[in-house]
């Protein structure tokens, strides 16, 4: 995991984006392995920035969302929705399937956790 965090701090630059795109795909068992313990929303909250490095944060929101328990779906809504406000478009145009999955799995969590989540999900579409 370490790599892949020391690969998204050094290749999240315009003209690295697209081999940051590549590495990640190939990351994606590691990023799954992560995501099966819990540990990935963690990790982009204590490491990552939102915006400089929104496609390591994207890929890393939607390896978690394949395998979300029930305890993780308020800080998966917390953090996406936090994500969804400050990234970077440029990169998030690197892989827009995947940031729409990861904003498909926003909408389900809040409509499951109810209440002002899902006001907030409809003002953001």
């Amino acid at each position: 995991m370490d790599a892949i965090l020391q690969q998204i701090h050094s290749l999240s630059t315009v003209e690295e984006i697209g081999r940051l795109q590549e590495n990640l795909k190939n990351a994606h068992e590691v990023l799954h392995d992560h995501a099966l313990n819990g540990g990935l929303l963690q990790i982009v909250a204590a490491t990552l920035d939102q915006t400089r490095h929104s496609l390591g944060v994207l890929h890393m929101l939607a390896a978690q969302s394949t395998v979300l328990a029930e305890a993780d779906m308020q800080p998966f809504f917390n953090q996406t929705r936090i994500f969804i406000a400050l990234c970077d478009p440029v990169q998030i145009q690197k892989d827009t399937k995947l940031f729409v999955d990861v904003c498909r799995k926003f909408t389900e969590v809040a409509t499951k956790l109810r209440g002002p989540c899902v006001m907030y999900a409809i003002k953001v579409w």
